[in-house]
């Protein structure tokens, strides 16, 4: 399980691409995430807030490819694995162009994972996988699939493993402007999550004191050499979370050198367990498969995969946990797997226990009946 909570919205056709990357690479969660000055100010033509997501499972089988151009060519017979991963990219690049074919919010991936964030947790901020693919939708698709990949046949299937999540991102500078609307602006366009991003250290206790955030990311292309744990104590005790992204923009020395600086004392300074690590991707070359992501955060510092792998799984799972909370005023319940087995057993061991209580009680009173006569 893998999650990134901030990848960046810029028109529907993009948006639609790189969540299809993303999901399609390993992501089972991902965040499409709006500043405050485009949504203010109009330029989110789209309406970002107003759509939901449907993601599809597209499964290929009986595969009737000519043998003969399979496992032959001039080369010779082709090696299976090889042949495999061709197969594969083809399928993505013809399923990519379909995706920005259908003009509906739905989006296909070639992945079926057999992950189902429900055993983790029940969170009504998920709600909206819930919705079926209809039969005309469904044909329409299949149609399409047909057209560009005839040689193939397919199965759609609703994903209950791929959830889409809605992200405000607000800079400090428009902190003024959104102070007397805050409230209002996110329950009417409904964010799961809020994040802050800051330019230096002390704009955090400036953002606690004020707003009821879930992320405090910083600008990468400032210096934090002097942030402390002292500074970033009152976000943790708020149970805020903090997120560094990949290095984007700026090809210069310089630049590369603040960078790297950040990111060692990062990981210095905030604990693993409320450090996020999340792309920032505004292009579909930008987002890779998680792995290779995490990768390259290991060169700043002396942590290892074991140590790092949290800051893409659990951390991210329990800020959205946290926003959960924050979206319901504090009424959020939570239940893993094995405690909602544990309450349902408790509950069969109570009724059969009450059952035995009410059939003893009513032979007593028979007997005593019996004996009164």
């Amino acid at each position: 399980m893998y999650i990134n909570l901030n990848i960046k919205h810029s028109s529907h056709k993009n948006d639609k691409c790189l969540i299809y990357k993303a999901l399609n690479v390993g992501y089972n969660i991902v965040a499409l995430s709006i500043n405050y000055n485009n949504l203010k100010n109009g330029k989110d033509n789209n309406n970002m807030c107003d759509i939901t997501w449907k993601v599809i499972n597209c499964t290929a089988y009986n595969n009737n490819h000519d043998k003969k151009n399979n496992l032959n060519n001039k080369y010779g017979e082709r090696n299976y694995f090889i042949e495999q991963l061709d197969k594969n990219n083809k399928m993505n690049d013809n399923i990519l162009n379909i995706n920005n074919m259908i003009s509906e919010n739905y989006i296909l991936i070639n992945r079926s994972n057999n992950f189902c964030i429900k055993n983790i947790c029940d969170d009504f901020i998920f709600y909206e996988n819930e919705k079926d693919l209809s039969k005309k939708k469904k044909n329409d698709i299949n149609e399409l699939l047909y057209k560009y990949i005839p040689r193939e046949n397919y199965d759609l299937s609703n994903n209950i493993n791929s959830f889409i999540l809605k992200r405000l991102n607000v800079k400090y500078q428009d902190v003024y402007k959104i102070e007397k609307e805050y409230n209002n602006l996110i329950k009417e366009n409904n964010f799961d999550i809020i994040a802050f991003e800051i330019d230096n250290a002390e704009e955090i206790n400036m953002i606690i004191s004020k707003f009821d955030c879930d992320i405090i990311y910083f600008n990468m292309t400032k210096s934090f050499v002097s942030l402390r744990k002292s500074d970033i104590q009152g976000a943790i005790d708020k149970g805020i979370f903090f997120e560094i992204s990949s290095f984007i923009k700026g090809n210069d020395d310089f630049q590369y050198v603040i960078y790297s600086l950040n990111l060692n004392n990062f990981f210095l300074t905030i604990p693993l367990n409320k450090l996020i690590i999340s792309s920032g991707s505004s292009h579909i070359n930008q987002i890779i498969d998680p792995l290779n992501f995490l990768r390259s955060f290991f060169n700043f510092n002396k942590l290892s995969y074991k140590k790092l792998i949290g800051c893409i799984t659990t951390v991210p799972l329990a800020c959205i946990q946290r926003a959960s909370v924050r979206k319901s005023l504090n009424t959020a319940v939570f239940y893993k797997k094995e405690d909602r087995d544990i309450l349902k057993k408790k509950e069969k061991k109570k009724k059969k226990k009450n059952d035995s209580t009410i059939i003893i009680y009513i032979l007593i009173f028979g007997l005593s009946h019996e004996k009164n006569k």
